[in-house]
């Protein structure tokens, strides 16, 4: 099985749980791929006015759970790509086929 976690900074014990998802789907055997947003959001749900404090906060906290995880070969681990919304090469979803399709680096990032 294919698995796909998004971490935009979630706040306690939600970030735990993922992280018992991450290993409990490595023992599995199954790929697990984690996009950690690092600062390239301009905002996110849990710092909507992109404190950097808050950000570092938030790397710091990602980087401990991911360094006591230790995950193995199975988990990747890929930024969130840089993006400026006010750019013309911003991805717009419309649909889930959309997301699929997406590519980075071209590279599709099979992620569902």
């Amino acid at each position: 099985m294919k698995v796909f976690i998004f971490y935009i900074g979630t706040p306690n014990p939600i970030f735990e749980t993922e992280l018992e998802l991450i290993r409990k789907h490595e023992k599995a055997g199954d790929s697990v791929r984690v996009l950690q947003c690092s600062g390239n959001l301009s905002n996110c749900h849990w710092n909507q006015n992109h404190m950097n404090s808050q950000c570092t906060s938030c790397r710091s906290k990602f980087k401990n759970g991911w360094e006591v995880l230790n995950p193995g070969k199975n988990v990747e681990l890929k930024q969130f790509p840089v993006y400026n919304v006010n750019t013309a090469d911003f991805p717009l979803f419309n649909s889930i086929e959309d997301i699929k399709r997406f590519q980075y680096d071209n590279k599709i990032l099979d992620m569902v």
